[in-house]
């Protein structure tokens, strides 16, 4: 029997201000997105590392905060996949077949 893994769909939008969305304000017409919040998780209270969207989204993805991780703007020497693969621990993360 195979073990059940999550299906996880992790949507970050650009220029994008919270209340642009039909279940925040019923004058936006958003109905993909509408269903998505009913029928997923919608985070409403969060934070970032950066105000920049690259560096936050790199420190998302890897668990690590800027200074850690090296990456601060949009342009610049990119970290190795190798870097970000690292948790805090400095342990990388257990292969389970995810992609």
């Amino acid at each position: 029997m195979k073990p059940n893994r999550l299906n996880i769909l992790h949507i970050v939008a650009d220029q994008h201000h919270a209340r642009m969305l039909g279940c925040v304000d019923p004058r936006v017409i958003t109905p993909n997105t509408d269903r998505l919040a009913t029928e997923g998780v919608r985070l409403t209270n969060h934070y970032t590392q950066n105000p920049i969207c690259t560096p936050s989204r790199v420190c998302f993805h890897s668990g690590q905060y800027c200074h850690n991780h090296g990456y601060y703007s949009l342009n610049g020497p990119a970290p190795s996949v190798s870097e970000l693969s690292v948790s805090l621990q400095g342990q990388r993360p257990p292969d389970r077949g995810d992609r």
